[in-house]
């Protein structure tokens, strides 16, 4: 269950403006390059595992992991 704190704090336009920022930088090299490298990947999916620990816990960790694994197995 996602804890109410992912969700309802103070600075979840900075989470929402680091998710944009990232989605268009990743859109212009996949249309550029038709390649989203790594060196943009790595950091945002470790950012996002360090947000939800510091906004909602270790609970917040266990969702984050969880939702990395479902959105993996369409990779699969």
């Amino acid at each position: 269950m996602v804890p109410k704190a992912l969700w309802g704090h103070d600075l979840q336009w900075a989470q929402w403006a680091v998710v944009v920022a990232a989605s268009l930088v990743a859109a212009v090299l996949d249309i550029r390059c038709r390649r989203i490298p790594n060196w943009l990947t790595g950091p945002v999916l470790l950012a996002g595992l360090i947000w939800a620990v510091v906004v909602a816990q270790w609970s917040g960790l266990a969702d984050a992991a969880l939702g990395m694994g479902v959105a993996a197995l369409a990779c699969v």
